[in-house]
């Protein structure tokens, strides 16, 4: 059940963002497909040293291998750094362009952590860091 109720959730995650980009129900199954390459990217990417080295060396090599394929005579820009407020949508509106212009540009920030583990500044940015104070009166 829980199965079935996180793949509608994630079917209207991607309805929602298909809808936000303007996108159309033929193109919809494109962009989930994008959307699933580019998880398994990531995932790849964060999990591994090894491809993190192979997305900086060899970047078409990685991206076909995940099944994001661009035309050889296409430029391909990965950009590692972070970027405040970046999301998904982003990265949708990025590889349209691409498709469209030749020219890709893909976003895969580096992990967090380099060793995995997190630091207790980190851990309380991710429960929300917010301390409450209260008095009862």
């Amino acid at each position: 059940m829980d199965l079935v109720l996180n793949r509608r959730r994630l079917g209207y995650r991607l309805g929602a963002v298909a809808s936000h980009m303007g996108v159309g129900l033929l193109q919809y199954q494109k962009v989930e497909e994008f959307i699933n390459c580019y998880t398994r990217l990531l995932t790849q990417v964060w999990g591994s040293e090894e491809c993190s080295r192979r997305l900086d060396e060899h970047p078409r090599t990685l991206l076909s291998e995940v099944g994001l394929n661009i035309s050889a005579d296409a430029t391909l820009h990965v950009l590692r750094e972070e970027i405040a407020g970046f999301h998904l949508g982003h990265q949708i509106d990025l590889w349209n362009q691409g498709l469209q212009t030749g020219q890709f540009t893909l976003y895969v920030p580096r992990p967090l952590c380099a060793d995995g583990d997190l630091s207790e500044v980190d851990l309380g940015d991710l429960a929300g860091g917010v301390k409450i104070n209260c008095q009862i009166l």
